[in-house]
Order: structure tokens, then C-alpha cells, then sequence
């Protein structure tokens, strides 16, 4: 069946559908094929380029604009026109999402003897060599969001309780005790554990793992 297009004469013309995809990291991606006069493609090529604003997303809520990635897909048509599929993303919002999770594994702590000598008579033995059972806890906050391609990734700003910029805090956990044996240490201790990143083109989607870790005996 014919399709007839009405448009500007020249313009390149918006074909349905459009896709629009949003994902839990805040990464938009519209893909849309748009058609013109393939005596016009020079013209249509120089506002199609890598980079360019996608030509329809007004109506798309970004936080700054729809950029097109990869390059676009170009179809020379027998009726004078050509197909341009076009993609591009962008991001819905700056703070993506945060996500948790957790371990715990049991370890077993030896002390070992403590003797105290006396010059005037045999040694005092204080502390036999103990074994005790200990728990080693993880707690791994995961942050997935999209920034510009330029942007630096400060991924102290994204730590959430319980760590602090400083680092170290108590943690929010109930303390575990083996029975009869105190907590040695109850804070945990943030660290990078990797950084993840896919980039599509004038954006990037990052991946953060940071994880803590809290060892009770």
C-alpha cells in the first residue's frame, strides 16, 4: 500500500512509530525512521550527525535533550526517498538508582598465649591461646545513574548511610555476639569495589559498587 506523505516540501518527514525506552539507571533511548527526498540527503545528513539533538523530542521529559547515537541508518529508496533510522539518548533525571546488598560469613580468631616474666619467680601465664568464632559482614551499596560523557564521577556524594563522607560511622546493623565473646569492632569501612561504565555517545551509564564491611567475634 502507498503511503503519502504530507509535508514542507523538502523537510524530512517523521514516520511512525517512535520508540522511547527508559530504563531504572535514568537512560532515555528513542529510535525513529524519518523520510525525505533522497536528492535532499546531503542536507538531511549534516543535521543527523553523531552528537546532534534527535530532531523530535520535545515532547520527551530529558534533562538535557536527546543526542543521537550510533550513526544513522540510511535506506535509498526506488521512489525518489530515503529512510533515515535514527537513535539517540539521553537521561530522565541525575540520580538514577540505589541498591543494596548483603553478606555474612563466620571466621575463627586464634589469641595467642600471653605470659608475663618474673625475675623472682616462675612465669605467669595472663591468657591461654583461645580460638574464637567471629562474623565477617558485607553490606555493598550499588549506584547506577547516566552522566555526560565529560562528567567526573565523585562517588563520595553518592554514599549513603551508613557510611559518612568521613568514612567510618557506626553501623545501622543490631550488633551479632557469639555468646560470651564482646564486639572487637562495629563500623564499617567503605571502599571502591568497581566502576562500570557504557557509553552511548554524548552519555555514559556508570555502574558503582562500594562496599563495607563489619566484623563482630
Amino acid at each position: 500500500m502507498q503511503t503519502i506523505y504530507e509535508q514542507k516540501k523538502d523537510a524530512l518527514i517523521a514516520t511512525l512509530p517512535r520508540t522511547v525506552n527508559y530504563y531504572d539507571s535514568g537512560l532515555i533511548q528513542v529510535s525513529q525512521t524519518f523520510v525525505g527526498k533522497t536528492s535532499n540527503a546531503n542536507a538531511f545528513r549534516s543535521n543527523l550527525e553523531v552528537g546532534d539533538s534527535f530532531p523530535t523530542y520535545a515532547d520527551i521529559r530529558s534533562v538535557d535533550g536527546i543526542r543521537i547515537f550510533p550513526a544513522v541508518s540510511e535506506n535509498v529508496r526506488k521512489d525518489g526517498l530515503s529512510d533515515f533510522l535514527v537513535t539517540g539518548y539521553g537521561r530522565s533525571n541525575m540520580q538514577g538508582i540505589t541498591r543494596f546488598e548483603y553478606g555474612a560469613t563466620t571466621f575463627s580468631l586464634t589469641l595467642p598465649e600471653v605470659v608475663v616474666e618474673q625475675e623472682d619467680g616462675p612465669d605467669i601465664i595472663v591468657q591461654a591461646e583461645t580460638t574464637k568464632i567471629g562474623i565477617y559482614r558485607t553490606k555493598t551499596q550499588i549506584i547506577k545513574r547516566v552522566m555526560r560523557i565529560n562528567e567526573v564521577y565523585d562517588f563520595n556524594s553518592d554514599i549513603t548511610k551508613p557510611y559518612t563522607a568521613g568514612g567510618v560511622v557506626i553501623g545501622i546493623f543490631t550488633p551479632q555476639f557469639i555468646t560470651g565473646y564482646p564486639t572487637l569492632t562495629g563500623v564499617w569501612e567503605p571502599a571502591v569495589v568497581s566502576f562500570q561504565s557504557q557509553a552511548y555517545g554524548e552519555f555514559q551509564e556508570v555502574t558503582v559498587a562500594i562496599s563495607g564491611v563489619q566484623i563482630s567475634v
